[in-house]
Protein backbone atom coordinates (compact mmCIF):
# COMPACT_ATOMS: atom_id res chain seq x y z
CA UNK A 1 0.00 0.00 0.00
CA UNK A 2 0.85 3.71 -0.29
CA UNK A 3 3.12 5.75 1.95
CA UNK A 4 0.71 7.83 2.76
CA UNK A 5 1.45 10.71 5.31
CA UNK A 6 -0.28 10.63 8.87
CA UNK A 7 -2.30 13.74 8.30
CA UNK A 8 -3.65 12.92 5.24
CA UNK A 9 -7.98 11.74 6.16
CA UNK A 10 -9.55 9.39 4.33
CA UNK A 11 -12.33 11.02 2.62
CA UNK A 12 -8.84 13.18 1.12
CA UNK A 13 -7.42 9.75 -0.81
CA UNK A 14 -9.39 10.46 -4.32
CA UNK A 15 -6.12 13.22 -4.02
CA UNK A 16 -4.12 10.30 -4.85
CA UNK A 17 -5.31 9.95 -8.58
CA UNK A 18 -3.53 13.14 -8.95
CA UNK A 19 -1.75 13.59 -12.42
CA UNK A 20 2.18 13.22 -12.22
CA UNK A 21 1.52 10.79 -9.22
CA UNK A 22 1.35 13.98 -6.80
CA UNK A 23 -0.37 14.09 -3.41
CA UNK A 24 -1.48 17.81 -1.86
CA UNK A 25 -1.60 18.28 1.81
CA UNK A 26 -5.56 20.04 1.90
CA UNK A 27 -4.82 21.40 5.32
CA UNK A 28 -1.57 23.09 4.28
CA UNK A 29 -2.36 24.01 0.82
CA UNK A 30 -2.20 27.47 1.08
CA UNK A 31 1.90 26.69 1.31
CA UNK A 32 1.69 24.62 -1.80
CA UNK A 33 3.28 21.31 -0.23
CA UNK A 34 3.54 18.46 -2.52
CA UNK A 35 5.08 15.02 -2.58
CA UNK A 36 5.16 12.15 -4.92
CA UNK A 37 3.89 8.42 -3.80
CA UNK A 38 6.29 5.33 -3.93
CA UNK A 39 4.05 2.55 -5.29
CA UNK A 40 4.30 -1.44 -4.15
CA UNK A 41 4.36 -4.19 -6.09
CA UNK A 42 0.45 -4.94 -4.77
CA UNK A 43 -0.45 -1.13 -5.44
CA UNK A 44 -2.31 -1.13 -8.83
CA UNK A 45 -3.17 2.77 -9.11
CA UNK A 46 0.09 3.21 -11.04
CA UNK A 47 0.57 1.71 -14.27
CA UNK A 48 3.94 -0.97 -14.52
CA UNK A 49 4.10 -0.30 -10.91
CA UNK A 50 6.26 2.01 -11.68
CA UNK A 51 8.43 2.93 -8.07
CA UNK A 52 9.00 7.23 -8.23
CA UNK A 53 11.72 8.79 -6.25
CA UNK A 54 10.18 11.06 -3.54
CA UNK A 55 9.93 14.34 -4.38
CA UNK A 56 8.66 17.49 -2.45
CA UNK A 57 8.94 21.56 -2.75
CA UNK A 58 8.19 23.78 0.12
CA UNK A 59 7.40 27.43 -1.23
CA UNK A 60 6.98 28.93 2.23
CA UNK A 61 8.32 27.06 5.09
CA UNK A 62 5.66 27.36 7.46
CA UNK A 63 5.98 24.10 9.91
CA UNK A 64 6.50 24.21 13.20
CA UNK A 65 9.51 22.43 14.62
CA UNK A 66 7.49 19.12 15.86
CA UNK A 67 5.82 18.95 12.31
CA UNK A 68 9.30 19.66 10.65
CA UNK A 69 10.69 16.90 12.56
CA UNK A 70 7.92 14.40 12.03
CA UNK A 71 6.75 15.12 8.45
CA UNK A 72 9.70 16.94 6.87
CA UNK A 73 12.63 15.12 7.86
CA UNK A 74 11.63 11.68 7.37
CA UNK A 75 10.72 12.71 3.78
CA UNK A 76 13.65 14.01 3.41
CA UNK A 77 15.56 10.81 4.30
CA UNK A 78 13.15 8.29 2.20
CA UNK A 79 14.55 10.65 -1.01
CA UNK A 80 17.88 10.64 -0.45
CA UNK A 81 17.76 6.87 0.82
CA UNK A 82 15.54 6.07 -3.20
CA UNK A 83 17.79 8.13 -4.69
CA UNK A 84 21.03 6.32 -3.67
CA UNK A 85 19.48 3.20 -4.42
CA UNK A 86 19.65 3.72 -7.68
CA UNK A 87 23.18 4.32 -8.03
CA UNK A 88 25.86 1.62 -8.26
CA UNK A 89 28.55 0.69 -6.01
CA UNK A 90 31.33 2.29 -7.93
CA UNK A 91 29.17 5.74 -8.44
CA UNK A 92 28.40 5.88 -4.87
CA UNK A 93 32.32 5.06 -3.56
CA UNK A 94 32.89 8.18 -6.28
CA UNK A 95 29.98 10.22 -4.97
CA UNK A 96 31.26 9.95 -1.26
CA UNK A 97 34.86 10.78 -2.37
CA UNK A 98 33.44 13.80 -4.24
CA UNK A 99 31.91 15.44 -0.88
CA UNK A 100 34.96 14.31 1.34
CA UNK A 101 37.05 16.26 -1.32
CA UNK A 102 34.49 19.30 -1.37
CA UNK A 103 34.20 19.14 2.60
CA UNK A 104 38.08 18.83 3.10
CA UNK A 105 38.80 22.06 0.23
CA UNK A 106 35.88 23.75 2.66
CA UNK A 107 37.56 22.79 5.60
CA UNK A 108 41.19 23.76 3.83
CA UNK A 109 39.73 27.30 2.47
CA UNK A 110 38.45 28.25 5.74
CA UNK A 111 41.54 27.41 8.29
CA UNK A 112 43.69 29.20 5.32
CA UNK A 113 41.46 32.39 5.82
CA UNK A 114 41.57 32.45 9.66
CA UNK A 115 45.33 32.09 9.58
CA UNK A 116 45.91 34.69 7.01
CA UNK A 117 42.74 36.93 9.46
CA UNK A 118 45.02 36.39 12.25
CA UNK A 119 48.08 36.97 10.69
CA UNK A 120 47.36 40.35 9.57
CA UNK A 121 45.68 41.12 13.10
CA UNK A 122 48.71 40.19 14.70
CA UNK A 123 50.90 42.48 12.05
CA UNK A 124 48.57 45.65 12.76
CA UNK A 125 49.18 44.68 17.11
CA UNK A 126 52.81 44.55 16.31
CA UNK A 127 52.78 47.91 14.44
CA UNK A 128 50.47 49.29 16.97
CA UNK A 129 53.08 48.18 19.91
CA UNK A 130 55.93 49.88 18.34
CA UNK A 131 54.49 52.65 17.47
CA UNK A 132 53.67 52.76 21.20
CA UNK A 133 56.97 51.59 22.51
CA UNK A 134 59.07 54.70 20.11
CA UNK A 135 56.06 57.29 21.71
CA UNK A 136 57.21 56.96 25.20
CA UNK A 137 60.40 56.15 24.62
CA UNK A 138 60.75 59.89 22.96
CA UNK A 139 58.74 61.12 25.93
CA UNK A 140 60.80 59.22 28.52
CA UNK A 141 63.56 61.36 26.67
CA UNK A 142 62.50 64.60 26.34
CA UNK A 143 60.82 64.74 29.83
CA UNK A 144 64.88 63.95 30.41
CA UNK A 145 66.06 66.68 28.47
CA UNK A 146 63.70 69.36 30.13
CA UNK A 147 64.79 68.53 33.80
CA UNK A 148 68.94 67.98 32.24
CA UNK A 149 68.10 71.41 30.44
CA UNK A 150 66.54 73.44 33.40
CA UNK A 151 69.22 72.32 36.20
CA UNK A 152 71.74 73.04 34.19
CA UNK A 153 70.65 76.57 33.20
CA UNK A 154 69.20 77.50 36.23
CA UNK A 155 67.45 81.37 35.98
CA UNK A 156 68.47 83.85 38.59
CA UNK A 157 66.80 83.26 41.92
CA UNK A 158 64.79 86.05 41.77
CA UNK A 159 62.82 84.29 39.26
CA UNK A 160 62.73 80.89 41.01
CA UNK A 161 58.88 81.00 41.71
CA UNK A 162 58.51 80.60 37.96
CA UNK A 163 58.87 76.49 38.16
CA UNK A 164 58.64 74.02 40.95
CA UNK A 165 62.40 73.20 40.82
CA UNK A 166 61.83 70.05 43.34
CA UNK A 167 59.27 68.85 41.51
CA UNK A 168 61.57 69.19 38.33
CA UNK A 169 63.89 66.81 40.21
CA UNK A 170 61.75 64.22 41.29
CA UNK A 171 60.60 63.71 37.92
CA UNK A 172 63.36 61.49 37.26
CA UNK A 173 62.29 59.08 40.08
CA UNK A 174 58.51 59.60 39.45
CA UNK A 175 59.42 57.55 35.07
CA UNK A 176 61.41 54.76 37.18
CA UNK A 177 58.18 54.22 39.54
CA UNK A 178 55.81 54.12 36.02
CA UNK A 179 59.00 52.19 34.72
CA UNK A 180 58.88 49.91 37.68
CA UNK A 181 55.16 49.50 37.62
CA UNK A 182 54.94 48.48 33.93
CA UNK A 183 58.22 45.92 33.91
CA UNK A 184 56.36 44.22 36.69
CA UNK A 185 52.65 44.28 34.85
CA UNK A 186 54.65 42.57 31.77
CA UNK A 187 56.23 39.71 33.69
CA UNK A 188 52.34 39.10 35.11
CA UNK A 189 51.49 38.57 31.26
CA UNK A 190 52.41 35.08 31.60
CA UNK A 191 50.13 34.67 34.37
CA UNK A 192 46.80 35.75 32.67
CA UNK A 193 44.58 33.28 31.93
CA UNK A 194 43.71 33.45 28.23
CA UNK A 195 47.74 33.41 27.82
CA UNK A 196 48.19 30.44 29.78
CA UNK A 197 45.06 28.61 27.53
CA UNK A 198 46.94 29.91 24.53
CA UNK A 199 50.40 28.26 25.37
CA UNK A 200 48.43 25.06 26.10
CA UNK A 201 47.36 25.30 22.74
CA UNK A 202 50.38 25.79 21.06
CA UNK A 203 52.23 23.20 23.23
CA UNK A 204 49.57 20.87 21.98
CA UNK A 205 50.33 21.54 18.62
CA UNK A 206 53.85 21.17 18.93
CA UNK A 207 53.56 17.93 19.89
CA UNK A 208 51.32 16.96 17.48
CA UNK A 209 53.90 18.27 14.85
CA UNK A 210 56.68 16.96 16.35
CA UNK A 211 54.82 13.07 16.11
CA UNK A 212 53.56 13.70 12.56
CA UNK A 213 57.49 15.12 11.81
CA UNK A 214 58.91 11.82 13.63
CA UNK A 215 56.40 9.94 11.78
CA UNK A 216 57.17 11.00 8.59
CA UNK A 217 60.91 10.70 8.91
CA UNK A 218 60.71 7.42 10.09
CA UNK A 219 58.42 6.59 6.64
CA UNK A 220 55.92 4.94 7.97
CA UNK A 221 52.84 4.29 5.87
CA UNK A 222 52.31 6.52 2.88
CA UNK A 223 55.10 9.05 2.35
CA UNK A 224 52.49 10.91 0.43
CA UNK A 225 49.47 11.11 3.77
CA UNK A 226 52.15 11.30 5.93
CA UNK A 227 53.69 14.74 4.43
CA UNK A 228 50.08 16.19 4.38
CA UNK A 229 49.70 15.32 7.88
CA UNK A 230 53.21 16.85 8.59
CA UNK A 231 52.46 19.88 6.81
CA UNK A 232 48.91 20.23 8.05
CA UNK A 233 50.49 19.64 11.46
CA UNK A 234 52.90 22.49 10.92
CA UNK A 235 50.07 24.90 9.72
CA UNK A 236 48.06 24.40 13.04
CA UNK A 237 51.63 24.92 15.17
CA UNK A 238 52.12 28.18 13.56
CA UNK A 239 48.36 29.02 13.75
CA UNK A 240 48.31 28.33 17.37
CA UNK A 241 51.99 30.03 17.78
CA UNK A 242 50.44 33.12 16.11
CA UNK A 243 47.36 33.38 18.34
CA UNK A 244 49.43 33.18 21.54
CA UNK A 245 51.60 36.14 20.23
CA UNK A 246 48.78 38.33 19.47
CA UNK A 247 47.15 37.24 23.00
CA UNK A 248 50.50 38.31 24.39
CA UNK A 249 51.05 41.44 22.33
CA UNK A 250 47.55 42.54 22.86
CA UNK A 251 48.19 42.73 26.95
CA UNK A 252 51.30 44.60 26.38
CA UNK A 253 49.88 46.87 24.73
CA UNK A 254 46.87 47.99 26.99
CA UNK A 255 49.92 47.67 29.59
CA UNK A 256 51.82 50.88 27.57
CA UNK A 257 48.19 52.55 26.92
CA UNK A 258 48.34 52.66 31.02
CA UNK A 259 52.10 53.72 30.96
CA UNK A 260 51.64 56.58 28.39
CA UNK A 261 48.75 57.74 30.29
CA UNK A 262 50.84 58.35 33.28
CA UNK A 263 53.79 59.59 31.12
CA UNK A 264 51.27 62.32 29.74
CA UNK A 265 50.56 63.53 33.14
CA UNK A 266 53.84 64.17 33.76
CA UNK A 267 54.48 65.46 30.28
CA UNK A 268 51.83 68.46 30.87
CA UNK A 269 52.99 69.68 33.83
CA UNK A 270 56.70 69.87 32.30
CA UNK A 271 55.34 71.67 29.52
CA UNK A 272 53.86 74.26 31.81
CA UNK A 273 57.09 74.38 33.69
CA UNK A 274 58.91 74.91 30.38
CA UNK A 275 56.94 77.30 28.87
CA UNK A 276 56.84 79.08 32.40
CA UNK A 277 61.14 78.91 31.83
CA UNK A 278 61.61 80.29 28.76
CA UNK A 279 59.09 83.47 29.63
CA UNK A 280 60.90 84.34 32.34
CA UNK A 281 61.05 88.35 32.20
CA UNK A 282 61.61 88.17 28.87
CA UNK A 283 64.94 86.52 29.09
CA UNK A 284 66.35 85.71 25.73
CA UNK A 285 67.42 82.25 25.60
CA UNK A 286 70.14 82.40 22.50
CA UNK A 287 71.81 85.69 23.55
CA UNK A 288 71.88 85.51 27.80
CA UNK A 289 72.51 81.43 27.95
CA UNK A 290 75.63 80.27 26.41
CA UNK A 291 74.79 76.62 25.61
CA UNK A 292 77.37 73.56 24.29
CA UNK A 293 76.27 72.10 21.02
CA UNK A 294 74.63 69.53 22.49
CA UNK A 295 72.37 70.90 25.23
CA UNK A 296 70.78 73.70 22.53
CA UNK A 297 70.26 70.44 20.49
CA UNK A 298 68.34 69.38 23.32
CA UNK A 299 66.71 72.72 23.94
CA UNK A 300 65.24 72.66 20.08
CA UNK A 301 64.04 69.00 20.81
CA UNK A 302 62.33 70.20 24.11
CA UNK A 303 60.75 72.85 21.92
CA UNK A 304 59.39 70.40 19.12
CA UNK A 305 58.15 67.90 21.73
CA UNK A 306 55.74 70.21 23.54
CA UNK A 307 55.21 71.86 20.28
CA UNK A 308 56.13 75.25 21.20
CA UNK A 309 57.57 78.07 19.03
CA UNK A 310 61.30 79.31 18.98
CA UNK A 311 61.24 82.25 21.90
CA UNK A 312 63.87 83.83 19.95
CA UNK A 313 64.46 82.55 16.49
CA UNK A 314 67.42 83.94 14.74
Amino acid sequence: MNQTPNFLQNNERDLMNKPDNLISAPEFADISIWYAIIPTETDHNYPNNINFPIEFIITEKCFTNQEEEEIVEPMIKRAKKSEMQNLSRDDLLERRREQARKNSNNYNDRRKQKREELSEELEKNQIEMETLRRFCENMIENIRNLQYFILNYQPTSQNQGYFDLQHILSLENQIKMIENQKLENCRKIENLENIQKCERNFELHQRKYDIANRNWNLKQGNPNTLGSTKSRAKSEMEHAENKLKLAKIQAEIQIFKEFQTKLEQIKEFCREQFISYVNIKNIKLHEKIQMRTEDFERFEKILAFFGLPDPNPS
